[in-house]
C-alpha cells in the first residue's frame, strides 16, 4: 500500500526500492517477509480476516514481488554487491508458546493472572503440539474471548473461531513452515541470478532457541525479558543481543561471499 506514512513522509512517496536506486548503491541488503507471516502466525489465522489478520501470503504474490524487487536491482545497480535474507519462520515469534507449558501450574497460574480471573484449558490440549499466542490473555481481559483456551478448531456459537484465533495448531505450523520454504528458495534463486550473498536466519533462530536466548516458554516473572535475552519486550523485535547476534550472522555470510570484504564482527 502506498498510502502510508513510509512512503509519504519518509520516502517522498517513493517506494524503498526507488530511493535506493537513488542512491546509485554499491551494497544493496534486502530483508523482508517476516510481515508476511507474523500477524497470521500471532493470530493463528492463515486465511484472512478482516480487521484481525490479513492472512498469510501467497508463494505467488510473495514471488512476484520479488521479482519485481530483482529485476529493479539488476537493471538498476547491475554493478552492485548485496544480500538477500531469507524469511524466518514462526518459532522466530516469542508470542507463540506450545500447549504443553499450560500443564505447568505455575505458568497457568501467571496466565490467569494476568488474565484477570483463573483461565480453563480445554482437556483437548493434552498431548497438544499447537502453539498459543500469549496474546490471548489481553482478549480474555478485554472480555472479548472467554477464559478458556481450547488447542483445537471448536467453533461455538458466541466465538465460530474459539480454538482457532490466537491458536497455531499443527497442520498450521506445517502449512506456515511450507510456506517459509518455497518463500525462500525463492529468494535463494533470486540471490543466485544477482550473484549476492544469500542467508538463511532460521538455523540461527533455531540455535537461539537451543541456548534460551530465544525462550520456547516465557518467564512470566521476569520484567525485562520474559521472551529471553535476544528478544525485546514486544516479543517479536530483536533485542540489543539479539540485533547483535543477526548482524554478525549477516557478516559472517557477506564475508564469505565476498572474502575481500572482511568486514569485522559487531562486538
Amino acid at each position: 500500500d502506498p498510502n502510508n506514512a513510509l512512503t509519504t513522509l519518509i520516502l517522498g512517496g517513493k517506494t524503498q526500492i526507488d530511493r535506493a536506486l537513488e542512491a546509485d548503491p554499491t551494497f544493496v541488503s534486502v530483508w523482508l517477509g517476516g510481515n508476511d507471516l507474523l500477524q497470521p502466525a500471532y493470530t493463528g489465522l492463515l486465511t484472512p480476516v478482516p480487521g484481525v489478520s490479513r492472512g498469510l501470503t501467497s508463494a505467488a504474490a510473495f514471488t512476484a514481488a520479488y521479482d519485481n524487487i530483482a529485476t529493479a536491482l539488476e537493471t538498476g545497480a547491475p554493478d552492485a554487491r548485496g544480500i538477500l535474507i531469507g524469511v524466518p519462520n514462526f518459532p522466530a515469534v516469542g508470542l507463540l508458546f506450545p500447549a504443553a507449558a499450560l500443564a505447568n501450574p505455575a505458568f497457568l497460574g501467571g496466565l490467569s493472572q494476568a488474565a484477570g480471573g483463573g483461565i480453563v484449558v480445554s482437556p483437548n490440549c493434552t498431548g497438544s503440539t499447537s502453539r498459543i499466542s500469549i496474546l490471548i490473555v489481553q482478549q480474555m481481559r478485554a472480555g472479548t474471548h472467554s477464559r478458556e483456551i481450547s488447542c483445537e478448531k471448536t467453533p461455538v456459537p458466541t466465538n465460530p473461531l474459539f480454538g482457532d484465533i490466537w491458536v497455531l495448531d499443527s497442520q498450521e505450523q506445517t502449512d506456515m513452515t511450507a510456506r517459509v520454504l518455497a518463500y525462500n528458495a525463492h529468494v535463494q534463486t533470486k540471490a543466485t541470478q544477482l550473484d549476492f550473498a544469500y542467508l538463511n536466519p532460521n538455523p540461527a533462530i533455531d540455535n537461539l532457541k537451543t541456548t534460551g536466548c530465544l525462550r520456547d516458554v516465557p518467564d512470566l516473572t521476569s520484567t525485562t525479558a520474559p521472551f529471553g535475552a535476544c528478544v525485546s519486550l514486544d516479543g517479536i523485535h530483536p533485542s540489543t543481543s539479539g540485533q547483535v547476534a543477526f548482524a554478525n550472522l549477516i557478516i559472517g555470510a557477506i564475508n564469505t561471499k565476498y572474502p575481500e570484504a572482511a568486514l569485522p564482527a559487531v562486538p
